[in-house]
């Protein structure tokens, strides 16, 4: 559609001139013109963290909100240079060797003295170990709360289990991953909420991982089944008031002499992109380059923006004007019920082949949005008909650093956060659904530290319904888009880690795996052989999607349609079908949650 080519511009300033070029190069363009928009042009906010960083490092001091509100290098320049508005953090105020913390040594939280104390006297070697206190954000209240209300398990627990060829590389490890825990604040954060008006997060200043030494009667894979049942997070739970959220077990498989470590953390403490700093950190450290680690960056300085950044009624306004008329969930398969801890989730793999990827990138650059904008929409198709709406509403995942730090792609915490979006799959065509789409995503950027229970307290739904129960996560791998290069160019040697995958909470989810040139769905549903159709839909769906943008753009959205289950069924039970899903699962298994490095097999267990 020649309304979506935007004619280019030079640079008018030599300002403009660098700005432009670490644009092309963020972003991976031949050009970029003064009036091109960053989102229109394949921007996400992963990329826009490196931007913004790229940018300071260059002496251009800019910020994620100034690169919301001024998407284009001109518009950005000229925010540059009549000043933005700064965020001030106030310094902690607990100095070393304190006997007695004051509630005005605390800038980020209001406290008594009785409070103060109450935490104090829960913390091994009292005010001289408390670092900081301050409150949790928006994500990490909504967790707690589920934590307090699970009294069997802990739907937030993650883990991941390391296999090691001696004992001397286990013990390198735990000593590797203690000097990490000790780096980052983060990570010897505990929770207090007793007593209190509102949690507070609570920073040791030393918290050591304690280890539990265990042993099995079976051997072999048996041994590595049994030390996982042992944490298993259907009736394993972890004392969030306790530092480090860190926990684990080691054990050895007396057939082979090799030792098994099972790693156990609570979600409270970080996302998935945490994993991924903390193995890099602890590969930097063994191979001796602990000089290339960057000056840590404490997780209060994003409290303190959550804080200073957009109030709870600038956010309500926007949910309220985007959902205030929607009045039926959106529930695929009829599942109602938003978490359920009982349920089981049958889980199903399945990459988009190549060319089908390569086109889906092709038409985001003709559509000047992002891939992900494109495939939400296409994820809102699926959902309207499984729940037979065309208001589709569903919960998206957001990387939660769009705050503004330099170098806030490189900081430990739980910082993504979960908010509704509401697309249309109606009579529009399917640019204008494309474009609307991608507004409606880069618009709740802005707001993507926003309580989740206000947003659904917006809409029109009954308060004891909830507004959606199906989910999409977009991960971008961080590797490639922050580094330039495949984390299978760090090696480590002597131990073997697997992965597990998230259990998602809702009974509907997606996860989609974006690593630059590739595109994995991981579905997650509480209906048996259902995943699978969930994969097949969205495949479809995006194939057609793909193929209206290249043919008629102005083909109404609710047109687009999957082949019928009988057809959906012969393509995937065909032998080329299954020869290819086959080799690309075992290629992009490995990518999931955290990717492959040299001399480090990363799987997740099927």
């Amino acid at each position: 559609r020649e309304q979506l080519e935007t004619a280019y511009v030079a640079p008018h300033t030599p300002t403009e001139e660098v700005v432009s070029q670490i644009w092309t190069e963020v972003l991976g363009v031949e050009q970029v013109g003064r009036h091109d928009n960053f989102f229109e042009l394949g921007g996400h906010s992963l990329l826009g963290i490196v931007l913004v960083d790229r940018m300071c490092r260059a002496g251009f001091p800019a910020t994620i909100r100034d690169l919301l509100t001024t998407p284009t290098v001109a518009s950005l320049v000229s925010s540059l240079d009549s000043g933005s508005e700064q965020i001030v953090i106030p310094p902690n105020g607990i100095p070393t060797d304190c006997d007695a913390i004051t509630p005005a040594m605390l800038p980020l939280v209001t406290l008594t003295p009785a409070h103060i104390e109450q935490i104090v006297q829960a913390v091994p070697g009292g005010a001289r170990n408390v670092q900081d206190l301050y409150p949790l954000a928006p994500l990490q209240e909504g967790m707690l709360f589920h934590h307090l209300l699970d009294q069997k398990g802990d739907p937030y627990l993650q883990e991941a289990q390391l296999r090691f060829d001696t004992w001397a590389r286990l013990e390198e490890f735990l000593r590797t991953l203690q000097t990490v825990i000790t780096r980052h604040d983060i990570l010897r954060t505990a929770v207090w909420w007793e007593g209190l008006p509102e949690p507070v997060q609570v920073v040791w200043r030393e918290a050591p991982v304690m280890v539990d030494a265990l042993s099995f009667e079976k051997t072999g894979d048996d041994i590595r089944e049994q030390l996982r049942a042992h944490y298993d997070p259907r009736h394993y739970r972890i004392d969030v008031r306790q530092a480090p959220l860190i926990q684990s077990g080691i054990t050895q498989d007396p057939a082979t002499g090799q030792w098994w470590l099972q790693l156990v953390w609570h979600h409270l403490i970080g996302d998935h992109l945490t994993v991924e700093i903390l193995l890099e950190e602890i590969e930097l450290i063994q191979q001796g380059q602990d000089a290339q680690l960057p000056p840590p960056i404490p997780f209060r300085n994003f409290i303190a923006h959550t804080q200073q950044g957009l109030q709870a009624a600038e956010h309500e306004v926007f949910f309220t004007e985007m959902l205030s008329d929607i009045t039926e969930p959106t529930a695929p398969f009829g599942l109602l019920n938003a978490r359920d801890d009982e349920f089981e989730l049958e889980e199903v793999w399945h990459v988009l082949e190549s060319t089908l990827e390569r086109r889906v990138r092709q038409c985001a650059r003709k559509m000047r949005v992002s891939v992900g904008s494109m495939l939400h929409l296409a994820w809102a198709h699926v959902l309207g008909r499984l729940s037979g709406q065309h208001h589709v509403v569903f919960g998206t995942v957001l990387l939660g650093r769009m705050y503004g730090e330099e170098g806030a792609a490189r900081i430990p915490g739980l910082f993504m956060n979960t908010l509704p979006i509401r697309i249309e799959v109606g009579e529009r065509g399917v640019a204008e659904s494309i474009q609307d789409t991608h507004a409606r995503v880069t618009q709740l950027l802005k707001h993507e530290h926003a309580s989740l229970p206000m947003a659904q307290r917006c809409s029109g739904v009954a308060a004891q319904v909830p507004l959606f129960t199906a989910l999409l996560n977009y991960q971008h791998n961080r590797s490639s888009a922050l580094q330039g290069k495949s984390s299978s160019e760090m090696a480590c040697d002597g131990f073997e880690v697997f992965g597990e995958g998230d259990r998602s909470n809702y009974p509907v989810s997606l996860t989609i795996v974006d690593d630059g040139d590739s595109l994995g769905l991981l579905a997650q549903v509480a209906i048996p052989g259902q995943a699978q159709r969930v994969c097949e839909l969205m495949h479809m769906i995006v194939e057609q999607l793909v193929g209206a943008v290249e043919t008629d753009p102005y083909t109404p959205i609710q047109s687009i349609d999957a082949l019928p289950e009988s057809e959906l069924s012969q393509l995937a039970d065909s032998p080329q079908g299954r020869k290819q899903q086959q080799a690309l699962k075992e290629k992009h298994y490995k990518k999931l949650k955290i990717t492959k490095r040299k001399g480090i097999d990363l799987s997740v267990k099927k």
